[in-house]
């Protein structure tokens, strides 16, 4: 590892003013990007500030004043999109991990974060295809929209830091939960599929109105049960050719269609 990058997310000082080392890396970062071939020294370049993403072109003016008011985008350790190659610089999964353990730290980097291995393994699956995708990707002008493949990295590993917040203000606790409910029973889910999915849902809500939804399958069926929404168990054929429901189908014993009986048998002791 040749390079210590810890500075990228530490934009402040103890007393609230910004870094010297910060400053110090800026310089660094924008010495790498126009000493690049074929970059001029106006040229607008693409913005990895927390709120661009590296996706908008700017001039050094304006990409200086969003890294300090913004930040680096996040576990953007090597700048593949400005040029670099992870051969010549630090392992972002060793940084990501070094920084996320660092009480300093000024914006969250979440060096276990799933999707963003994902989509590493999706267009790096080894280490060569890393290196080559990194390379092919670094090897486009700044100033350039990337390539189509290159797009799609970016945007997934966009997507992977990007927190989603409800957009619905009409949905009601009873019309959701009804939905949910339906769907489990549509698609045969089991109990606990249906819990994991709400479990994952709840994630969405704000700490409120995770209380106010039923954490399991038991608790919602007690919720709509208290509504007259409840349900009627009705005993079956295990045959699955008779339904005993009706006042006439309570008093039989045994499946008029195959004649399996209806309860099971005890073993004698």
């Amino acid at each position: 590892m040749t390079d210590d990058r810890r500075w990228m997310y530490r934009r402040r000082g103890p007393h609230g003013d910004y870094d010297d080392e910060f400053f110090n890396g800026l310089q660094q970062f924008f010495d790498f990007v126009y000493s690049r071939p074929g970059v001029h020294p106006n040229a607008e370049i693409r913005c990895p500030c927390s709120k661009c993403g590296n996706l908008p072109h700017h001039n050094r003016a304006l990409v200086t004043d969003h890294l300090l008011r913004y930040g680096f985008m996040d576990a953007y350790f090597v700048w593949w999109v400005h040029g670099e190659t992870l051969s010549n610089n630090v392992d972002p999964w060793f940084a990501a991990s070094d920084v996320a353990s660092s009480s300093n730290i000024e914006e969250h980097v979440n060096a276990e974060d799933d999707f963003h291995h994902m989509v590493y393994d999706a267009f790096c699956p080894s280490e060569n295809d890393r290196h080559r995708n990194e390379t092919e990707f670094a090897s486009e002008n700044v100033g350039d929209a990337p390539n189509r493949h290159a797009q799609s990295f970016y945007d997934l590993l966009r997507a992977s830091t990007i927190p989603l917040r409800l957009a619905s203000n009409d949905q009601t606790l009873l019309g959701w939960l009804s939905y949910m409910l339906h769907t489990k029973a549509k698609n045969n889910i089991s109990g606990v599929g249906y819990n994991e999915i709400i479990h994952d849902c709840r994630k969405l809500l704000s700490p409120e109105d995770q209380q106010k939804v039923p954490s399991n399958f038991y608790e919602a069926k007690k919720f709509m049960k208290s509504l007259g929404l409840g349900y009627v168990k009705i005993d079956a054929c295990v045959n699955n050719c008779f339904l005993y429901y009706g006042d006439e189908a309570k008093l039989l014993t045994a499946c008029p269609v195959c004649g399996e009986p209806r309860y099971k048998r005890r073993n004698s002791a």
